[in-house]
C-alpha cells in the first residue's frame, strides 16, 4: 500500500488537529463526521437555498463524506466525468472554486438556517433566561 494511504496514528491526528485553531479544528473535526453533521431536514433546506437538484445535493453530501468523483460515480451508477461535470456546475451555482469552499458555504448555509429557525427575543417568545413562554 503506499505510504499516502496510510491514516496517520491517533497521537499524530491529535497532534495535527491540537496546532490548528480552534474554529479550523471544528472543521476540520465537521468535514471528519462527513454528510452525518447535517441532519436530512436540513440537507433539504440546504439544497433549496442554494437551488441544487437532487443529484447535485448528493453530490455534495459525497463531498462532505470526502469521497472522489470515482467512488461517488460508482455509488450514483454515473462516470465520473459525468460527476465532475456535477460537481463544476454547483461550483458556479454557489460561487466556490473548490472542495474546501464548498464545504465550507455549505455549512455557513446551514447555519444561517439555523439560526433564522432560532427564537430571538425580538419576538418575544423567549425570558432572559432563554427559555420560552409557556402562554
Amino acid at each position: 500500500m503506499p505510504e499516502s494511504c496510510i491514516l496517520p496514528s491517533a497521537p499524530v491526528a491529535a497532534f495535527q488537529l491540537s496546532s490548528l485553531s480552534p474554529v479550523a479544528n471544528r472543521l476540520v473535526t465537521s468535514v471528519a463526521a462527513g454528510r452525518s453533521i447535517i441532519d436530512t431536514d436540513s440537507w433539504i433546506s440546504v439544497g433549496q437555498a442554494l437551488r441544487l437538484s437532487r443529484r447535485e445535493l448528493e453530490i455534495v453530501q459525497s463531498v462532505f463524506d470526502d469521497r472522489k468523483e470515482a467512488a461517488i460515480g460508482f455509488d450514483l451508477g454515473i462516470s465520473p466525468h459525468t460527476v465532475n461535470t456535477h460537481l463544476q456546475r454547483v461550483y458556479r451555482k454557489v460561487g466556490v472554486t473548490s472542495r474546501a469552499q464548498l464545504i465550507v458555504r455549505v455549512m455557513a448555509q446551514h447555519l444561517a438556517g439555523a439560526k433564522r429557525a432560532l427564537p430571538s427575543a425580538e419576538d418575544g417568545d423567549v425570558h432572559s433566561g432563554g427559555c420560552t413562554t409557556g402562554e
